[in-house]
């Protein structure tokens, strides 16, 4: 049995992804296909146009024709635990199961209650019954609470999902668990996440598969199980401008004789067309993210400063931005401090209480952010 998985997809724009010929033989054989569905199907030229769900960051709308593309490109199976797919509410996420559904991708990871958005989806491929589970990081549209309703995608920190691995664990003879969380264009793993991945492999995971930094990162084997902290990007339309997110990785997984075996594939986005990136550049560059994991004075070395530089280059400037009413481009290394509080003073009512409240929402909640400004914070000579 083969299977191969890639990171985020998204088409937002008129034109359609294409594989190139050698990518396309390299999925001829597989039987399952598996990409990180990023964001909702929703008909945006339909008036009225649809409104975004209240959120802090940017919403994502994928094409009508976006799942009609991902069924011609091979795809089998679709993780919706991210926090894009309810960027347009209940609506759009039903539109964009329904749309999968009739194509005949199985998706996985959110529905429209609490016990559909973390039930695992069982397969049997050959004489192997394997368990699907996608979970993600609590952004907007996470389903926390089993009597909520409206529809979401589940958390990974929730009991439940943990619960669902052992279950299904029990019930399947290999599980796979896709994550979507970590500190975006990090080519590199936060330790919490490794914890939380190697948590996953205790309770009975065989194969972790990361996304959501947008770019790759390293690989390790825990247990004698395989854990892919990032994948990067399949194809986002949404970031092909942004460094390295044209960059992501594909991968092969091999299940022979109950014998597990992996392999990470660079690929490379020109144009519209996916292809393999087979140079030494990208082998070497792979090997360096997995050979970071390695060296544990390196590692944590690379995870100060990039908290660090985050918090003077990012975070302070949210949270100013969110309690104070400060514009989100305001850089306040460079100001003394005089300026700084005379500029929030006069500039406090310049965003609604509301988005204010968002956004501050948006970095306590999520893992990622409030683990960065911990780390950054804790860092600093007071």
């Amino acid at each position: 049995m083969r299977m191969v998985f890639f990171g985020d997809y998204c088409v937002s724009k008129p034109r359609q992804p294409v594989l190139s010929s050698r990518l396309q033989e390299r999925l001829r054989a597989a039987d399952v296909i598996g990409v990180n569905f990023e964001g909702p199907v929703v008909a945006m030229t339909e008036a009225p146009a649809p409104a975004p769900a209240p959120k802090a960051g940017p919403s994502i709308a994928q094409t009508m024709q976006a799942s009609e593309t991902l069924k011609h490109l091979g795809c089998t199976h679709a993780a919706l635990a991210n926090n894009h797919i309810m960027d347009y509410g209940k609506a759009g996420l039903t539109q964009t199961m329904a749309s999968l559904s009739q194509l005949g991708i199985v998706h996985f990871g959110a529905g429209e209650n609490f016990d559909a958005a973390y039930a695992p989806y069982y397969a049997t491929i050959g004489e192997q019954k394997i368990a699907f589970c996608s979970f993600a990081e609590a952004q907007f549209g996470v389903l926390q609470e089993a009597n909520e309703s409206g529809g979401g995608f589940a958390w990974m920190d929730h009991p439940k999902a943990r619960q669902s691995v052992q279950e299904a664990s029990e019930l399947a003879d290999l599980v796979i668990v896709q994550v979507h969380g970590g500190l975006e264009m990090a080519e590199f793993p936060l330790p919490e996440w490794r914890r939380c991945y190697r948590e996953l492999i205790d309770l009975g995971a065989d194969l972790i598969i990361g996304h959501h930094p947008h770019v790759a990162q390293g690989h390790e084997i825990y247990r004698g199980k395989p854990i892919v902290y990032s994948l990067g990007n399949f194809y986002m339309d949404v970031m092909l401008a942004q460094k390295d997110t044209g960059h992501g990785l594909m991968l092969d997984v091999d299940l022979s004789d109950d014998e597990l075996k992996c392999s990470l594939i660079p690929l490379v986005v020109s144009g519209n067309e996916v292809d393999l990136d087979l140079s030494d550049h990208a082998a070497g560059r792979q090997s360096e993210r997995d050979d970071l994991l390695k060296d544990e004075q390196a590692y944590a070395k690379a995870v100060d400063d990039i908290c660090a530089s985050s918090w003077e280059t990012i975070y302070e400037t949210y949270y100013a931005a969110s309690m104070l009413g400060l514009g989100p481009r305001l850089r306040f290394k460079s100001l003394p401090r005089w300026f700084k509080s005379l500029a929030a003073w006069l500039l406090r009512g310049r965003r609604g209480t509301a988005s204010r409240h968002l956004l501050l929402l948006h970095n306590i909640r999520i893992e990622t952010h409030r683990w960065v400004v911990e780390r950054a914070l804790a860092g600093r000579k007071h």
